[in-house]
């Protein structure tokens, strides 16, 4: 059996690129259950239409930015340099990272888009709803 380098280096690379997008994608789920979570009660009183979903799934990542963010960046380089160099992150380190991402959206904004505290605490069980599958703790 002959060891082809192209073959490896196809293969070692792909999985960096695999990584690397599988990455993107827990942010980017979590990051639209936390603005959809933040925005229920809108959704729940008629004041947004429910087609607006795929466009705030869209736009989510952009609610990253909040003063929440110094401390967000870091942990998403520590997280992308252990998800991009273990062969072992499975699908226990995507969710944590998905649930951490919508906790800092939540964090964010669920106080500035909701003005009482029957909307802020609607937000949060929403938002307790929606992750709770994703949580690492849960399931096996």
């Amino acid at each position: 059996m002959n060891l082809d380098i192209e073959d490896l280096l196809a293969g070692a690379i792909g999985s960096l690129i695999g990584r690397f997008l599988l990455f993107v994608a827990a942010v980017w789920i979590g990051c639209g259950i936390g603005l959809v979570a933040v925005g229920t009660d809108s959704f729940l009183f008629g004041w947004a239409n429910i087609m607006d979903i795929p466009f705030m799934f869209l736009i989510s990542p952009l609610y990253l930015f909040s003063m929440w963010g110094l401390l967000n960046f870091p942990f998403l380089l520590i997280a992308l340099f252990y998800f991009m160099m273990r062969e072992e992150a499975g699908h226990r380190e995507w969710a944590g990272i998905l649930a951490v991402e919508s906790f800092v959206i939540m964090l964010g904004h669920a106080h500035r888009h909701n003005s009482g505290w029957d909307e802020i605490g609607l937000a949060w069980g929403s938002w307790i709803f929606c992750s709770a599958p994703f949580s690492p703790c849960c399931g096996s």
